[in-house]
């Protein structure tokens, strides 16, 4: 079934009721920007803002989406909005200054029916409309299209979403009460405020579930991007530039290893390859909660891990010019040969979610082989490396033929 959603900006009659907002940031934008991209996110084609102030600030968000594919087409009256969905979609509503867990709006529109998402009426915001003596709306729904075009087509001096509520609580459309005093339910939240926003995001963070590449992201990556998220999002600062930085210091490892000098240069390439593996995951995480695609930021990160491989055969030729023996080459071709084979199985590039943390990955032969250089033992380093990525490319083939 083809899906088009309906998002309620703000208008001068829910500005009457609620007061005059400013345009909080929610995820590190716009909140009607992170609604759009919701609402693509749950998988529409179609997507519609209805709002009666075109205002700059909202234009920019629009040229900024279509910039990144995604079109929005403006309606400013019920007629209008009506005129343009088809009766056979399925309309993801999302009500004015709601927001959710991408999971959520998810979820609703794989159903693939019409439900009204709804709260107990003791944990509802004061802003959510009552449905019923116990319950009262939580601003998202799934509806068909002609319910929309019906209710626009007999709209009078009512206001839009309200109606369409009632029209869909009156046509039996199933409901499901979301449990808000439950730790796991789904994060929904009604933007009032900036107090409100931070919460939303707080909560982002805190449920954000994403693979893990490895011990290093595990217990030293994921940790420092979870202290540094709030920052990031409260300052609104673009994934964009820490996959600029990722591409930066990507190339700044390859230099060093080719250009720098021996002893120095090869642990100081190492370094900036692991920083680069932390840039990653941080633009990683802070792209998955903006809801940005992270199509581009894919592609670094398996250049990164190629660079990387190269980095190593540029560092072991420093080796062999300090009096190292063939062993090393061979060593260091092999460890190569067997990450670049083990990266393919990443689980941020498949959907393969369930690999031991223990892996193999180029961080961890990357943090090896500095302490094998701060050691002076270059070759068992190597030696070490390598006999890791074979045994985990060993151990992953058999779990994955079973």
């Amino acid at each position: 079934m083809p899906v088009a959603a309906l998002i309620f900006g703000e208008t001068e009659q829910n500005e009457a009721i609620a007061g005059s907002r400013s345009p909080y940031a929610v995820a590190g934008q716009p909140l009607v920007e992170y609604q759009l991209r919701l609402a693509h996110a749950a998988g529409a084609t179609h997507i519609l803002l209805y709002t009666d102030r075109l205002t700059a600030d909202v234009q920019t968000v629009l040229t900024r989406l279509e910039r990144g594919g995604i079109r929005v087409d403006i309606v400013q009256n019920a007629a209008d909005a009506g005129d343009r969905i088809h009766p056979d979609e399925l309309v993801l509503i999302i009500a004015a200054g709601v927001v959710v867990a991408p999971g959520v709006s998810t979820t609703l529109v794989e159903r693939g029916t019409p439900c009204l998402l709804t709260l107990k009426a003791d944990a509802g915001v004061g802003r959510s409309e009552r449905i019923n003596a116990v319950e009262c709306w939580a601003g998202v729904a799934c509806v068909a299209g002609g319910l929309v075009r019906t209710t626009a087509a007999e709209l009078g001096e009512w206001d839009f979403c309200s109606t369409l509520l009632r029209r869909a609580v009156q046509s039996n459309v199933p409901h499901e009460c979301i449990d808000s005093t439950v730790e796991a339910a789904p994060l929904i939240a009604h933007v009032g405020d900036a107090s409100d926003a931070r919460a939303f995001d707080l909560g982002l963070i805190a449920g954000q579930v994403l693979p893990q590449s490895g011990m290093l992201d595990q217990f030293v990556w994921s940790p420092i991007a979870s202290l540094l998220l709030p920052f990031l999002l409260r300052r609104g600062i673009d994934s964009c530039w820490f996959s600029a930085a990722l591409g930066f210091l990507t190339l700044l490892t390859l230099a060093i290893s080719f250009f720098g000098t021996w002893p120095t240069a090869p642990e100081f390439a190492l370094l900036l390859f692991l920083s680069a593996g932390c840039v990653g995951v941080i633009a990683r995480r802070l792209g998955s909660l903006s809801l940005h695609s992270m199509v581009r930021l894919e592609g670094l990160s398996k250049a990164r891990i190629v660079i990387g491989g190269i980095a190593l055969l540029f560092i072991t030729r420093q080796m062999l010019e300090h009096g190292a023996n063939w062993g090393y080459l061979v060593l260091s071709i092999w460890t190569v040969i067997e990450m670049v084979r083990l990266s393919q199985a990443d689980p941020w590039f498949t959907s393969d979610h369930d690999l031991p943390m223990w892996r193999a990955t180029p961080d961890t032969v990357a943090m090896v082989m500095i302490i094998a250089l701060q050691a002076k033992f270059p070759l068992i380093g190597l030696g070490v490396t390598a006999a890791y990525a074979v045994v985990t490319s060993f151990i992953l083939i058999r779990y994955k033929r079973s």
